[in-house]
């Protein structure tokens, strides 16, 4: 009974996240203004599945020019579609679309998943706890941008009056052998990455990740993950109901192919 259980969620996972490479890079002027590319590649079988998904017997396509559109709503108030081209790399095919914003502040940036594992549906939605969020301080003559990592709305401005405190994480059980096998084929070619690049060079920052006009913000590959007995450990000592992210993100610090920012509070200054 243990094991179809792991199956159900094992499989789910993959029908939402298996066998695809996303690529979202924020591109940010002084003034508040830039453009988000998203690359994003599906494996034709996840694809196969999703397309067989549509209603009334018409296929959908994540990656119409109609879907496309439609993400620009996601993404948060003034977000418009720019352009989009087909792309395929590695048996894989997909899109890298342009989206153009005026007002980085408007940004709602989905974390794509990455940073809501282990949590519930209504925890990781609650308050935009799925979300980053950016502010951008033009004071000074020097911009600050500051980015709140998914799931620490509370750690950047306090829990609400009257709310009451998140609950104690449970440990998630023990996966069988079994399912993680099936995880590992699931999740193979699996890649996340959400990056913030300034058009400028960054004087100062406490993003541990960054070059001079860039910060990652998330840099996911599961097939070093899945592959790294330790880091799958970490990982899974820290999954369950009332999980906290940023104590995931702890745990996977240093480990190859992985790249969270542990910061519940990322600051960027550019000239």
């Amino acid at each position: 009974m243990k094991w179809f259980k792991y199956a159900v969620v094992i499989t789910a996972a993959a029908l939402t996240a298996g066998c695809i490479s996303s690529d979202t890079l924020i591109k940010l002027n002084a003034d508040g203004s830039g453009t988000i590319e998203e690359r994003m590649l599906m494996s034709t079988s996840a694809l196969n599945m999703m397309q067989s998904m549509g209603g009334e017997g018409k296929a959908a396509d994540p990656f119409s020019e109609e879907s496309l559109k439609k993400a620009a709503d996601d993404m948060g108030t003034g977000v418009r579609f720019v352009s989009a081209q087909p792309i395929e790399a590695e048996g894989m095919k997909g899109s890298k679309a342009i989206y153009a914003f005026d007002d980085i502040n408007a940004i709602q940036m989905k974390s794509s998943g990455a940073m809501s594992m282990g949590q519930s549906d209504e925890a990781a939605g609650k308050k935009g706890q799925g979300d980053f969020a950016f502010k951008l301080d033009r004071t000074g003559g020097t911009p600050t941008l500051t980015i709140t990592m998914p799931g620490d709305r509370e750690a950047a401005g306090g829990a609400a009056a009257g709310e009451a405190p998140p609950p104690t994480p449970e440990k998630a059980p023990e996966m069988p052998p079994e399912a993680m096998n099936m995880m590992k084929m699931m999740m193979k070619g699996l890649h996340i990455n959400v990056s913030v690049a300034v058009n400028g060079r960054i004087t100062n920052t406490n993003a541990k990740y960054h070059t001079d006009s860039q910060v990652t913000l998330i840099d996911l590959n599961f097939d070093d993950l899945m592959n790294n007995p330790a880091a799958l450990a970490a990982m899974q000592g820290q999954m369950g109901p009332g999980s906290d992210p940023a104590a995931m993100q702890k745990a996977l610090e240093n480990i190859k192919g992985v790249k969270i920012e542990t910061g519940k509070v990322v600051t960027v200054q550019w000239k």
